[in-house]
């Protein structure tokens, strides 16, 4: 009799936990209710990373690459995989490559970084678009195994040797995805 006792408490017990389990899933939690804090995070899939949108930006996605904007467009970042290389080479590449999109490209310094635990450099200086605008221009590049990325912002009437916070939000949340 014992022996059945200990067998009917055993299945009493295992419902109980089945049915709490159920219970507890369907109804609402207060982390259900809170925002979530990754609404903010882009994975960029086709180019290898994620990174977080700063406050006040819109991210838009194409292909490999990712540009954050705010509203009034006075600050752009661009996010994109590049060809491996150091940090060095990698920026070269794309300053010269930023030199075809703009009038004027002019670097004033590097500063050596670390972005995602990974070896990069900044390079801080201004361009002119083909509109005669004057802009803050970094350049943020990032060795990764196998590829690199850049991070490039512009802002309009920029300061030639600070990032822009928005800038050091993305820089601060990159991750380069496994592939």
């Amino acid at each position: 009799m014992l022996r059945r006792l200990n067998g009917v408490a055993l299945v009493g017990a295992v419902a109980l936990a089945v049915a709490s389990w159920l219970l507890w899933r369907t109804l609402p939690h207060d982390d259900d209710l809170a925002p979530r804090r990754d609404s903010s995070l882009v994975v960029n899939k086709a180019g290898g990373y994620s990174i977080r949108v700063p406050e006040g930006m819109q991210p838009t996605t194409k292909g490999k690459v990712t540009r954050v904007a705010d509203a009034p467009r006075t600050v752009l970042i661009t996010v994109t995989p590049t060809r491996p290389g150091s940090p060095a080479e990698t920026t070269t590449a794309v300053l010269a490559k930023l030199g075809s999109t703009y009038r004027k490209v002019d670097v004033d310094s590097h500063r050596r970084q670390t972005v995602d635990g990974r070896a990069a450099l900044a390079s801080f200086g201004r361009a002119t678009s083909r509109k005669g605008v004057d802009l803050g221009l970094v350049v943020v590049t990032v060795k990764s195994r196998n590829r690199s990325f850049a991070i490039t912002s512009v802002a309009a009437g920029g300061n030639t040797d600070r990032m822009p916070p928005q800038l050091r939000t993305v820089m601060n949340s990159f991750h380069a995805r496994p592939r």
